[in-house]
């Protein structure tokens, strides 16, 4: 019986080590089929440079990607001929008329309208799916206008749709190397808390939570009292409390509040606050969090709920039998 045994797990491993094996050729041959449709498709005619000429190598490396059971190697030549078709898409979108216009804009100084106009065309193509064009957009638009503040939104626009397909086919870690880099190259863009707080999901989604702390925390320390700082002070409140660390979480919001309790952002802490000590249980420190934002804010956008809210705690409080 055992040798019966023994020769099944060994067939087993036989035929498991066979399927990486045509997985790991299918994704070769993908490969190799792209990089002929590439070749073609930048040759020097206008017609061979339009969008749709990179259609096909772009879902080849698609299939490449899922087939390539996260080879290294075979993971850096996908990614590098994905970037090879964006170019070409981008040199193909510089001869529209369309571009011609903006970079008429820009050559009399209005540099600004000229990137959102491009923005827009970009955002466009996303909102219909075109994915491939809407990176090739960003990410012209990146490196036409590189001192305004589309450069760094476009990117990221951009690497959120990367994100987006690593999360379905894997390549988190080449994501997160993306947002880092922008952050590295736009630290004063009006984009660092977005991208900071998206950075650091992605870090959980690569089991990196410490990485995730250090960043959220790095960025809320940096900006104290800042009003996109709040939104990260958020996240790393959720990854304690998700992680049972509920007195950490608890901690850092209400340190917040009292801090800064003239902040832009109160209204929003003060609420998710009352929720984390509802959580627990503390119906007490609920109560008073809620009576402080009734207090504060008599209008906010919260204050039906928070009615509703009060009149429940005080009926189930009433209800606990008081210690003598």
């Amino acid at each position: 019986m055992r040798f019966s045994v023994m020769t099944l797990v060994l067939a087993i491993s036989v035929q498991c080590a066979q399927c990486h094996t045509i997985r790991t050729d299918g994704a070769k041959a993908l490969i190799t089929r792209a990089k002929t449709l590439i070749a073609a498709a930048s040759s020097g005619s206008r017609e061979a440079q339009a969008v749709s000429k990179y259609e096909e190598p772009l879902m080849l490396l698609d299939r490449a990607w899922q087939l390539c059971n996260k080879d290294p190697e075979l993971y850096a030549q996908i990614e590098l001929l994905r970037a090879t078709c964006y170019d070409g898409q981008a040199k193909y979108f510089e001869e529209r008329e369309a571009l011609k216009r903006w970079a008429d804009l820009a050559s009399k100084g209005n540099k600004e309208k000229a990137a959102r106009l491009m923005m827009m065309e970009a955002d466009e193509c996303a909102d219909k799916n075109e994915r491939s064009e809407a990176i090739a957009l960003y990410r012209l638009i990146a490196r036409r206008y590189p001192h305004t503040e589309a450069g760094p939104g476009a990117l990221f626009k951009a690497t959120r749709i990367l994100e987006e397909d690593a999360r379905k086919y894997g390549g988190l870690t080449t994501v997160a190397l993306e947002y880092e880099n922008l952050l590295a190259r736009y630290p004063h863009s009006q984009s660092v808390a977005e991208i900071t707080i998206v950075l650091s999901d992605v870090y959980l989604s690569l089991q990196k939570r410490d990485r995730a702390i250090n960043l959220l925390a790095a960025y809320v320390q940096d900006n104290p009292g800042n009003e996109c700082s709040t939104a990260a002070l958020s996240a790393l409140a959720d990854i304690y409390w998700n992680d049972g660390d509920k007195g950490k979480a608890i901690s850092l919001l209400s340190s917040w509040v009292h801090s800064y309790p003239d902040g832009k952002q109160s209204p929003a802490i003060l609420w998710k606050l009352a929720g984390l000590y509802q959580g627990i249980g503390d119906l007490t420190k609920a109560k008073e969090v809620l009576e402080t934002y009734q207090r504060r804010y008599p209008k906010g956008e919260h204050g039906a709920a928070i009615s509703f809210l009060l009149s429940a705690i005080s009926r189930k409080t009433s209800k606990i039998p008081q210690e003598d």
